[in-house]
């Protein structure tokens, strides 16, 4: 196999090449550099990876969007798109468990309770099915990570509205 061959390998192909069958462990820097990277990336192509969404529709949700919108500017935006909520929340469901994605664990979290925590905010609706017990231990956990600095006024307000 040639050398441009593995560089365009999706991480999960390269893994199963390598033969990496545990998880990677990534430093704290690594970690906040990676979420920082993931929030301030544009919501597409990323979210073209989640599974058994309708990938034509929510394309054009996205396109619908701020040119070039990013996952942070969507989940602090006052007025975000629902079905996209959903869609970058199950994004972090799918990674959040794929040890070939430098996303999957706390990154992912990030991005989920940010996906609920916009839109508590947004819309006053829980787009989870976690009781309010998980959703506010989720909220206070996200708050202490490194990276999502940006993101802390959304999940205090988020957290008040599950309070009441």
């Amino acid at each position: 196999m040639e050398w441009s061959e593995i560089a365009s390998l999706a991480p999960s192909k390269l893994a199963q090449l390598l033969d990496v069958d545990r998880e990677v462990v990534w430093s704290e820097p690594d970690i906040t550099n990676i979420l920082l990277r993931q929030l301030n990336a544009p919501l597409w192509p990323d979210l073209a990876l989640v599974k058994g969404i309708a990938q034509d529709h929510l394309e054009r949700l996205v396109r619908q969007r701020p040119g070039g919108e990013t996952f942070q500017q969507h989940l602090l935006s006052p007025k975000p798109c629902i079905e996209v909520l959903y869609a970058i929340k199950a994004f972090a469901q799918q990674i959040k468990g794929d040890f070939s994605n430098p996303l999957h664990g706390d990154a992912a979290g990030v991005l989920y309770f940010g996906a609920i925590a916009s839109g508590l905010v947004a819309f006053d609706r829980c787009i989870t099915s976690l009781n309010d017990d998980a959703v506010l231990q989720g909220f206070e956990w996200a708050i202490c990570q490194t990276a999502a600095e940006e993101l802390r006024p959304l999940f205090r307000d988020a957290s008040g509205r599950r309070k009441r």
